[in-house]
């Protein structure tokens, strides 16, 4: 009997599969190997040699980058999440390889690691402050969309955003300069007496 040749289509498949089961868009090779429902990677590279490179034609990101993998993961949070990929944003966890190994390819700049990706043209520290002023008054408008008005910035920080009241003033200038720019109107005086009153009944009423 003639021995079945897998294709490249069946892998690509596969691993596309094993992504959608486990969520992710990482893969690594060892639990490719330990996942019974998935080709081994003795039978990859019988197609691929280089295992990873299967998982870059299935759109997918290998755990041991290259520049490209970790260009394109960059570009995939910009176009997910309409904002420039921050340094926090990394350290955080939100983007597909952690902080230091985009800075130990790129340098100890996370301004250079964004030149490299082309998400920022090489200028002077001025036109990186009003980038990341962009990306800041993208996140408010996003976050406060269905609000309808800017909260205070004691709100705001209740609510541990991915950047704080203090870190947005610093590249922004001012909590009304950011009203301005996100078209958001500050709190009325009549919301921040609810907000205060509905804080101080809750105060009392605990034991």
């Amino acid at each position: 009997m003639a021995k079945v040749k897998i294709t490249k289509a069946e892998i690509i498949a596969d691993l596309l599969r094993k992504a959608e089961r486990d969520k992710i868009c990482k893969l690594r090779l060892v639990d490719i190997d330990n996942d019974p429902l998935c080709l081994s990677t003795y039978h990859i590279r019988k197609v691929y040699p280089n295992p990873a490179d299967a998982i870059r034609a299935a759109g997918l990101y290998p755990s041991n980058p290259n520049e490209v993998d970790l260009i394109r993961s960059l570009w995939k949070f910009y176009q997910e999440n309409e904002w420039l990929p921050l340094a926090i944003d990394a350290k955080d966890g939100c983007l597909v390889y952690d902080y230091g190994t985009y800075m130990s390819r790129f340098g100890n700049d996370w301004r250079k690691v964004l030149v490299a990706a082309k998400l920022l043209q090489d200028g002077s520290d001025e036109s990186w402050n009003a980038a990341i002023a962009k990306v800041l008054v993208q996140e408010i408008k996003k976050l406060y969309a269905e609000d309808d008005y800017l909260p205070t910035q004691e709100e705001h920080n209740s609510r541990n955003p991915i950047h704080d009241s203090q870190y947005i003033v610093r590249y922004i200038g001012g909590w009304e300069q950011l009203s301005k720019l996100t078209g958001l109107p500050l709190k009325s005086l009549s919301l921040r007496s609810v907000h205060s009153n509905a804080t101080i009944r809750t105060n009392k009423a605990a034991p």
